[in-house]
């Protein structure tokens, strides 16, 4: 069961430790350029799968750098 593929009711990927690698570790400098980078151009899930992270994971990061003014 932990290898099958499924959606919260929002569409997002729901945690899978196959695709979702990166889960729970501290974010990188390197991970965190691309997603300012891709944050206006891209989907939160394909970031989050270019990431191993969760679109939920994504988004809140995101969040956090734009309260701060840095996205």
């Amino acid at each position: 069961m932990s290898g099958d593929i499924l959606k919260h009711s929002n569409g997002y990927l729901k945690y899978n430790e196959s695709i979702h690698d990166n889960h729970g570790k501290p974010w990188l400098t390197s991970e965190i350029k691309l997603l300012k980078d891709w944050y206006k151009t891209r989907r939160v899930e394909d970031i989050a799968m270019a990431l191993g992270r969760t679109a939920k994971t994504v988004a809140n990061k995101a969040y956090q750098l734009r309260k701060v003014g840095d996205l």
